[in-house]
Formats: C-alpha cells, structure tokens, sequence
C-alpha cells in the first residue's frame, strides 16, 4: 500500500472517531470525510446531520449547530469550502458542486439559517468574500395598529451558475434564478431574479437582462487577449481547443423548460414538511442528483 493510501486510511480511522465523538445527542456526520484545516463542527443541539460528498476540503470553517433537526449539506468541490454557518432548529442549509467561495482577511460567507427556514445553493456559482445570506432578521416586529408581526422569516434560494459579487447581503425571501448576477455591495430582501439578468444596488434592482457570465479570471490579461476575447463564439472555440474540451457557447444561457423545472416554493415546501433531518437529508440527495441545464429556471 502506497504512502498516499496509508495516509488517507489515517484520516479514515480518525475521521471515524471524531464522528462517533460527535454522536452524542443523535447528531451524526456522514458521507465522505472531508480534509479539514483551521476548521470547526459545534452540535449543541439533537438529531443533526452534516452531510459531505467525496472531495469536500474545510477551509477556515465554522459550523455551528445551534438547534435540532437540521441538515448541512455540502457538494463535491474542485475548491475548498470558505465559510460560517449558524443554523438553528428544522432547517436545511445546501451547498452545490463546485462552487467557488473567494475569502480574504477574515471576510468569508456568513450563513445564517433561522426558525425552520432553509437556504440553497446550487452548483457552478462564484461568491465572492463578505457575503451574508440569512432567513430572518433576528428579532421581532409587529404592526402598530394589529399587533401582528410583520417580519416572519422567508427561506433563500439561488440556482445554479450565479455570481454573487462581495459584500453581497441576501436577505429572506430571496430568489436568485440560474446564470445571474448580483452586484457588489447589493443588499437584496424578498426579490425574484430571473434567469440571465444583472442586479445591483441597495436596494437592488435589475440593471440589465439577456446577459450571461463566464467564470474566467481577467486581470492579469494583455490588451491582446483582452480584444482576442470580445466574442464569447471565439472565446469558447479556444479554449475548446486547449483547456476547457468540448463545449458550447450557449452553455450559460438559460431558459424555461417544463419538464426539468424544479420550483423552489415546492423544494421549500418538502424541506419543511420533511421528518426529521434524515428525511431532508433523502430530500436533498434527489434534488441534487438531477443535473439538468435548466432545473431553476421559472417563468
């Protein structure tokens, strides 16, 4: 047995360890084991779940199981995970494939998944560093005139290919459809954005609609190949040619399509009505096993 495989069968019978230490009071880790650094798990309460495919690498991680009966979920990633967490009681918090979560001094995304609500994240998306995303506002408010409260907490949903730029606040209720865009700074309550548009602002509003996004990284560019890459057609003919294989230059352009549509009220609706963590994390597993181009893209 190579030196590789001895190491890993290490970090199995650890990991086997920490997950029986982390039993008590019903709470449980399981799928693969992820590498972890400057990381950290916290179950306060019972019958939690996190949940990893294989290649999921915690980078400067905090998760923090305040209540009972919830779920963290966390795709297959080519980059480490960068973030904190806070979920409370009956909740689900999803994080998709290969998501890129960009952190700098200190400033990673902030998660914070309140009073039976859930977040989700699907797959391919770029966060950028400070961003916050959480269902509720924390403390109460009520109507003057009915005594009613006023601010009752909303769950967040984003699709697949979304770029959150830094400094992002997504706020409950929000609903980000595949191959958007969220500008920098951008504080977003209660919203549905539509598949292929440009928000931005506080409060964000849409800029532009019809666009899409490529995740290349640009800035140390040379003013030829920024004018060799003006037209995504020749763009995507190179890099088919080099690095990137077979692709198309449709691939991040999105449209409705009835028989793949996933909506995200109806996957809200399964999660809170789910028995118990196992049942959402069962939930979870068969959303995230249909890969379809189109999966979050409404009407």
């Amino acid at each position: 047995m190579g030196i590789i495989k001895r190491t890993i069968r290490f970090f199995e019978r650890i990991w086997y360890l920490i997950s029986r230490l982390f039993s008590k009071g019903n709470n449980k880790i399981f799928g693969s084991f992820p590498l972890m650094y400057k990381s950290k798990i916290v179950f306060k309460g019972e019958n939690n779940i996190l949940y990893c495919e294989p290649n999921v690498y915690l980078k400067s991680c905090s998760f923090h199981f305040e209540g009972s009966n919830s779920v963290i979920y966390l795709g297959s990633n080519v980059f480490p995970y960068c973030m904190e967490v806070y979920i409370y009681n009956n909740s689900a918090f999803n994080m998709g494939e290969d998501n890129y979560i960009n952190f700098i001094q200190n400033k990673r995304l902030s998660v914070g998944v309140a009073e039976g609500k859930n977040i989700y994240v699907g797959d391919n998306c770029i966060i950028s560093y400070g961003t916050y995303i959480k269902t509720s506002d924390a403390h109460l408010i009520y109507d003057c005139s009915t005594m009613n409260r006023v601010n009752h907490s909303k769950s967040v949903y984003i699709g697949d290919h979304v770029w959150l730029g830094q400094d992002c606040s997504l706020l409950k209720g929000t609903k980000i459809d595949s191959g958007s865009i969220l500008g920098s700074g951008s504080v977003i309550s209660g919203k549905h954005v539509k598949h292929n548009e440009i928000w931005a602002g506080d409060p964000a509003k849409m800029i532009k609609n019809n666009v899409f996004w490529d995740g290349k990284y640009v800035n140390e560019w040379m003013p030829q190949i920024t004018e060799a890459n003006n037209n995504y057609a020749d763009h995507v003919k190179r890099r088919s040619n080099s690095d990137m294989g077979n692709i198309t230059a449709d691939r991040w352009i999105y449209e409705y399509d009835h028989e793949s549509y996933k909506d995200f009220d109806m996957i809200d609706n399964m999660l809170c009505e789910a028995d118990g963590s196992t049942e959402r994390i069962e939930i979870l597993k068969k959303i995230n096993s249909d890969k379809e181009k189109n999966r979050f893209v409404s009407q």
